[in-house]
C-alpha cells in the first residue's frame, strides 16, 4: 500500500491536469496572435556590413588569406612540476 497521504495524491492528480489544459488550449491562441501580426506595409532598411575582423583579437583583417586560417590558442603552464610518488628524492 502507498504510504503516502491521500493529499499528496490529490495534488498530483491537479497539477498533470492543469498540464494538459494547459497544453491543449495554447494553440488556438498562438494561431491568432500570428494571422494579426502581419504588417501592411513594410520599409527594408538594409545597413551596411560590418568590416571583417580576426575573431580573438578583434583587429581589422588586412589580409584575407590569414584572415581564412584557423585561430589557435595554446595554454602555457608555469606551475611547478610535480615528482611522481615513486621517483621521489
Amino acid at each position: 500500500m502507498d504510504a503516502r497521504k491521500p493529499s499528496s495524491r490529490w495534488f498530483g492528480v491537479a497539477v498533470a491536469g492543469m498540464i494538459i489544459v494547459a497544453a491543449c488550449s495554447a494553440g488556438t491562441r498562438v494561431r491568432a496572435v500570428k494571422r494579426a501580426a502581419i504588417p501592411t506595409t513594410t520599409q527594408a532598411t538594409i545597413a551596411p556590413p560590418a568590416p571583417a575582423t580576426f575573431p580573438l583579437t578583434g583587429l581589422p583583417v588586412d589580409d584575407k588569406g590569414r584572415a581564412a586560417r584557423p585561430a589557435l590558442s595554446v595554454k602555457v603552464d608555469n606551475a611547478p612540476r610535480r615528482l611522481s610518488p615513486g621517483r621521489a628524492e
